[in-house]
């Protein structure tokens, strides 16, 4: 009985047809793409720092953002000793730079800033071109990746003295600025060097560079960091 089952659907025409198609497809990339007989995965955990490549715009107004603190999980699928496909999912937590405020610099009438702190979130696909080979302990990777960004800043309270030139007087402001978020497209290339210290575990040390775009997913913008960071990584 099972075995009429299996012989109808091998002289079945739908899937003599599909079947051919698949074999076609497969055949045609499998020559840069070749499909491993073996899946192995490698999950990493990464963290370190990001710093800003340009000023941040906030309600209209550019200022400048210190460096902050970056965290990244991903997911390494090999597809060959030098090709890989990465998911990851990254975290990033930058402040205002208040010593760049620019705004009256006399002791007696100091600038505030307060507020303003910037999260951001990602996730993305990346394709790796590198050596992965498990006979050697080096690994290292080149990376380009594309996905979705999500930045929210809370929102901030300036407080500013202004010198009247006619009479030398001085005048403090208040300004409130309101949270604002956005989501956009994030494109990124990068590079990794990474040590196995056992089969199973080892340190993976990487950069990159995040361009975001604005506007929705239209345009390029000064908005773009450098991720830094190094952590450790475990083959399944």
């Amino acid at each position: 009985m099972l075995s009429d089952f299996i012989n109808s659907i091998i002289h079945d025409a739908l899937f003599i047809k599909y079947g051919l198609v698949g074999l076609f497809f497969n055949g045609m990339f499998s020559s840069f793409i070749p499909i491993p007989t073996e899946i192995t995965i490698s999950a990493l955990l990464l963290g370190g720092i990001s710093v800003y490549a340009g000023d941040n715009t906030f309600n209209g107004y550019q200022n400048k953002v210190k460096p902050g603190i970056n965290f990244n999980l991903a997911g390494i699928f090999y597809l060959s000793d030098s090709k890989a496909i990465k998911i990851d999912f990254g975290y990033t937590y930058l402040k205002p730079n208040y010593d760049n405020y620019y705004y009256s610099s006399d002791p007696a009438h100091p600038s505030s800033y307060e507020g303003g702190d910037i999260s951001q979130f990602y996730a993305k696909g990346n394709i790796l071109v590198g050596s992965f080979s498990p006979s050697q302990r080096l690994i290292m990777y080149a990376s380009l990746g594309f996905g979705i960004h999500y930045m929210v800043q809370k929102e901030a309270t300036i407080k500013y003295w202004y010198q009247y030139y006619q009479d030398s007087t001085w005048q403090q402001y208040t300004e409130y600025h309101q949270s604002e978020s956005n989501v956009n497209a994030l494109l990124s290339v990068g590079a990794a060097l990474g040590y196995r210290v056992t089969e199973k575990l080892g340190i993976m040390g990487e950069i990159e560079y995040n361009l975001v775009t604005t506007n929705g997913f239209l345009l390029f913008s000064t908005s773009s960091y450098f991720p830094m960071r190094i952590g450790l990584y475990y083959n399944f």
